[in-house]
């Protein structure tokens, strides 16, 4: 986080998108938060009926490919 604020501070990079940190919560001093351009969502970001229907029909699917000998949609690990 600390090389973060300095490429942020330093404008090697325009700004950040977090929903992940180091200790969760981050801590209220953190300067990440004090950054107009800076946009940090609780780790939770994705917690909506919409999104727990479609990982569970996204699950089921791949477990179903996997049987069938078929491709794993949004496989990571090739």
């Amino acid at each position: 986080e600390r090389h973060l604020e300095n490429a942020i501070e330093s404008k090697m990079i325009a700004g950040a998108g977090l929903d992940v940190t180091e200790k969760e919560p981050l801590s209220v001093n953190s300067k990440l938060l004090k950054l107009d351009n800076v946009i940090i969502t609780p780790h939770a970001l994705c917690w909506t009926d919409e999104c727990f229907h479609d990982i569970a029909t996204e699950a089921i699917n791949s477990i179903l490919n996997f049987i069938d000998n078929k491709p794993i949609l949004n496989q990571v690990n090739k």
